[in-house]
Formats: structure tokens, C-alpha cells, sequence
């Protein structure tokens, strides 16, 4: 139980389950009881990212991006040896994510969550591969199934990303989600509408006078149950000439 996110890397190796139950007021021991017996299936998800290392704060989902590798680390840590086609050492230390004892990403990220049900995403179909002006809305769909032997609740969670824009934007962000109750063996075809008011942004030339706008361009729409596992394709969304 905590009121805020824990660096609990050791626990993650070392226990087979964590029960993450917040501060859940005067009935918490009759809702976990119901979860560690099964007479209910979890289906909650991160509403933040948990760091693998204190020293990783401030951590989060929707970050600037840094044009870094999230996964290399430096040389001073042991068994990293990696050569260029010379044969020479190469040094990383100043071309990582700015944690050189390990990967940059977080323990567990934004959206993620654990169920008694096993769920498989597929088939990520967008209605357009390209579309016109501000009236003009994109279908998206996507494949969920349930692979366990449960019933349970599934939060499908839709994030965009956009890639180039006249202001540093966030590796993605998430715009909309659905839970979605499954039986065991059962799929169904999940569908989110998305609209410029998805695409949209504030930006100001003064601090005074916000402005939210939308910039055309290539953006990327992604699906999953977190924020770090999902199925992605590109939809181009050009402004009515």
C-alpha cells in the first residue's frame, strides 16, 4: 500500500505477485480479500509510471522525446564491449537516456496492469491511411482476446503519437480507452473514432495568450493494454485546401 509510485525492482525479481492496493479506505481488506481468493479478477491499470530506480524521477509516459537510446548504457558498466567496424570501444556515456546503469524505461509503465485473464491484441485496421480537414474522422479498430480461463475486464487503451510538429511533442499520449468485458475464448472487434480534437495541441507565442491548434502531418495511432506493448500504424491528416 502506498500513495505514490515505489521503486520495487528487487520485489520484481524476487516475488512471484505484487498487489498494489493504494490507500483504499475502510473496506481495502474486503476488496483484496475478494482479489487473492478470485471472486474478483483485476482489471485496474497504472494511472503513472513506477521507476525501476529512485534515481530515475521524474518518470513518465507522455516525455519529450530525446533523440537518445533508451536501451544503451555506458561503457563503464560491466559487459558492455560493444565495437565500431574498427574494432575501437564505443563510448555511450554521453548518448544515453542519462541513466547509464541501466535501461532508461520505467519498472512498470503508464497503463500497465496484471489480470487472472490473458488478453491478445490483433489486427490493428485503420478506416484511411489518409484524410482531409477538420470534419473529416478516422475509424479505428482493433482485435481483442480473452486466452485465459476467466472472465475478465480489459482496458484497451488508444494513444497517438506526432512525430513532427512546430513544437516538441510528447512520444505519445494517450487519447481514449475502453474496458471491455470478456468471457474465456471470446474475441471482439474494439473501435475508437478519432476526430482533429485527438490531434490537438496548446501552443502560444506568449504565455498569456494560449492557443490550441492541430498541425498536418504523419501521426502515429497506437493500441494496447499499456503503454509500452503496442500494435501502431501511420494515418496521414492533411488540412482542406
Amino acid at each position: 500500500m502506498s500513495g505514490r509510485p515505489l521503486a520495487l525492482e528487487w520485489e520484481s525479481r524476487h516475488v512471484d505477485a505484487i498487489l498494489h492496493c493504494w490507500f483504499a479506505g475502510s473496506e481495502a481488506g474486503n476488496a483484496i480479500a475478494d482479489l487473492l481468493f478470485g471472486t474478483a479478477n483485476p482489471c485496474a491499470k497504472l494511472a503513472m509510471s513506477f521507476p525501476r530506480n529512485a534515481g530515475q524521477c521524474p518518470i513518465f509516459y507522455a516525455e519529450a522525446p530525446t533523440g537518445r537510446p533508451l536501451e544503451k548504457i555506458g561503457i563503464d558498466v560491466g559487459g558492455d564491449r560493444e565495437v565500431d567496424s574498427h574494432g575501437r570501444q564505443v563510448f555511450r556515456k554521453f548518448t544515453t537516456a542519462c541513466r547509464l546503469e541501466g535501461p532508461h524505461t520505467p519498472l512498470y509503465p503508464f497503463g500497465f496492469g496484471l489480470s487472472y485473464s490473458a488478453f491478445e491484441y490483433r489486427s490493428l485496421t485503420l478506416g484511411k491511411s489518409a484524410l482531409d480537414g477538420e470534419d473529416d474522422e478516422l475509424e479505428v479498430t482493433v482485435i481483442l482476446s480473452n486466452k485465459g480461463r476467466a472472465d475478465g475486464e480489459e482496458i484497451v487503451q488508444l494513444y497517438i503519437a506526432d512525430p513532427v510538429a512546430s513544437r516538441s511533442r510528447p512520444v505519445r499520449e494517450l487519447k481514449q480507452f475502453q474496458k471491455v468485458m470478456l468471457l474465456p475464448g471470446e474475441e471482439r472487434r474494439v473501435s475508437f473514432k478519432i476526430t482533429v480534437d485527438d490531434l490537438k495541441f496548446s501552443r502560444a507565442e506568449r504565455l498569456a495568450d494560449p492557443a490550441l491548434t492541430w498541425e498536418p502531418g504523419q501521426f502515429l495511432i497506437q493500441v494496447g493494454g499499456c503503454s509500452d506493448d503496442l500494435l501502431e500504424a501511420p494515418v496521414q491528416w492533411m488540412r482542406s485546401r
